[in-house]
């Protein structure tokens, strides 16, 4: 709509996939040629905005058990902020049943 006024966002932080950078023989995925290979499975939760699960799976589907310590984080994070949703929901209409586990 408004050529030449994109902006490409940091994808650790925006969009984040908790996966490899690299490629099987070591290369770097990042599509900008100068760009540093910033792995984005060692971002710090509190910096990721969004993720997106992928290589992490659907929280909801319970898969429970990760290789990386963010995928964990991420649906830790995602439980909580579906039961703060849930709990919103029963206060505004009380005969809703509560269907997220508590987080915890």
């Amino acid at each position: 709509f408004y050529p030449g006024t994109a902006v490409e966002l940091n994808r650790c932080i925006y969009n984040n996939m908790v996966d490899n950078p690299r490629d099987k023989h070591g290369n770097c995925l990042s599509p900008q040629q100068d760009a540093p290979c910033e792995d984005c499975r060692l971002t710090n939760i509190s910096k990721v905005v969004t993720t997106h699960f992928t290589e992490c799976q659907k929280p909801w589907w319970c898969h429970g058990h990760h290789k990386q310590d963010l995928c964990h984080q991420t649906h830790q994070e995602w439980f909580k902020v579906r039961f703060e949703l849930e709990m919103k929901r029963k206060r505004a209409d009380p005969s809703y049943t509560i269907m997220a586990m508590q987080p915890g």
